[in-house]
C-alpha cells in the first residue's frame, strides 16, 4: 500500500501493519474481485492492473491493484490511490 493511499484512508495515523482499518479494506478489495465489482482491467507485458471503487469508512475509496513480478523475481500486488503512478509502471 503507497503513503498517498493510507494518508487518503487514514488521515495523518502513521501507517503501522496492526491498525485496525487494514483488515477491513483488505477484505472489501478481495470482496469486490471476488464479486466482479471492478471498474477496469488492464494487462501489459510484466503486469495486470485492476481498478476498483471500495466504500470504507463512509465514503468510495479508487485503489487501482498491480500485480507485478517484484524485485526477486517472485509476483507481488501494491495497492494505489487509483490516480496514483508506480514506479514500475513507467
Amino acid at each position: 500500500m503507497t503513503r498517498h493511499l493510507w494518508e487518503s484512508l487514514a488521515g495523518p495515523v502513521p501507517f503501522a501493519p496492526e491498525n485496525p482499518k487494514l483488515p477491513p479494506f483488505y477484505q472489501m478489495l478481495v470482496l469486490s474481485m471476488y464479486w466482479g465489482l471492478v471498474d477496469a482491467r488492464e494487462t501489459r507485458l510484466f503486469s495486470k492492473t485492476t481498478w476498483l471503487s471500495v466504500r470504507m469508512f463512509g465514503c468510495q475509496v479508487r485503489v487501482k491493484l498491480v500485480c507485478h513480478m517484484g524485485d526477486d523475481g517472485h509476483p507481488v500486488g501494491t495497492i494505489l490511490a487509483a490516480d496514483e503512478q508506480a514506479s514500475f509502471e513507467t
